[in-house]
């Protein structure tokens, strides 16, 4: 297989102007040819296309040299993630830093601050890409190209529909009984619900949270014995006619009685009222 050179990469560059080629400067070719020749032909042969390269490498005084031949962006390296390192980059100010992911502390505290810009290597799993983000990462670089661009590529469909249903679901209602659904048309009007929920379907049974108190509902009081949610409804008609006569009504309603022991089905008098909201 052809490698191509320098070279053929410059003239590839000068027709792709949305691309940023990383060009590292091997310490080997450094041992053999010497820092001033390397670094002064890498700079020549970049010149067309030098605003677009960031020249990088692990040889500090290589990446030194860079920054004061020629106005073009550097990236140090990273041997190690300690503190004698950070002074170093720290006085050089580079655009870019570049560090294995396994020299990085353990841990979630951000990556040190300054005018640089992340970029960790040797990442394998998108898990780890993420962490990294979350940490101050601006790149990372991976040899798994296609598995870490497929996870990538379910992870942002994943989100996007969490980020379509943020905007979707304002309020979700737990609940489809009467209180739940009453609860969700007001939130409907005012524009803040999307969803409402119940156990089985919309309407399938009784309100378990209702106080009973403001409606016991015909069907509880032809409960024998009559239910204590029947009674305090009764015991507080008078209560809620008196202070909120706006809101409530009494509605006449017939119930056959014949004696205590009678079943509702077989009774002729009139029977009690029932408070409904207006």
């Amino acid at each position: 297989m052809l490698i191509p050179t320098l070279a053929d990469v410059v003239e590839f560059l000068k027709e792709r102007h949305e691309i940023t080629a990383f060009v590292e400067i091997k310490r080997a070719s450094l041992r053999r040819f010497g820092r001033e020749q390397v670094v002064a032909r890498v700079l020549d042969t970049l010149k067309p296309v030098r605003s677009r390269c960031v020249v990088i490498s692990f040889d500090l005084p290589a990446v030194h040299m860079a920054r004061q031949h020629g106005s073009v962006a550097i990236g140090w390296v990273l041997g190690e993630y300690d503190g004698h390192t950070r002074l170093k980059f720290e006085a050089l100010k580079p655009e870019f830093l570049f560090c294995d992911h396994e020299k990085l502390p353990p841990g979630m505290d951000r990556l040190w601050l300054g005018p640089w810009r992340w970029a960790i290597y040797e990442v394998e799993t998108l898990e780890v890409a993420l962490s990294l983000a979350e940490r101050g990462a601006d790149f990372i670089e991976t040899m798994a190209v296609a598995p870490m661009i497929q996870a990538f590529v379910i992870w942002l469909r994943a989100a996007q529909a969490r980020d379509r249903m943020k905007h979707l679901l304002m309020s979700v209602v737990v609940g489809g009984g009467i209180h739940g659904v009453g609860v969700a048309r007001g939130c409907s009007g005012r524009r803040a619900f999307r969803a409402a929920a119940g156990k089985t379907s919309l309407a399938a049974g009784t309100s378990s949270r209702s106080s009973k108190l403001i409606h016991g509902g015909l069907a509880l009081s032809r409960e024998r014995p009559v239910s204590p949610g029947a009674q305090k409804a009764c015991a507080n008609d008078a209560f809620f006619l008196r202070i909120a006569p706006e809101l409530v009504q009494l509605k006449p309603s017939s119930c056959r009685v014949v004696s205590r022991d009678t079943p509702p089905s077989m009774a002729t008098a009139r029977g009690p009222v029932d408070l409904c909201i207006a």
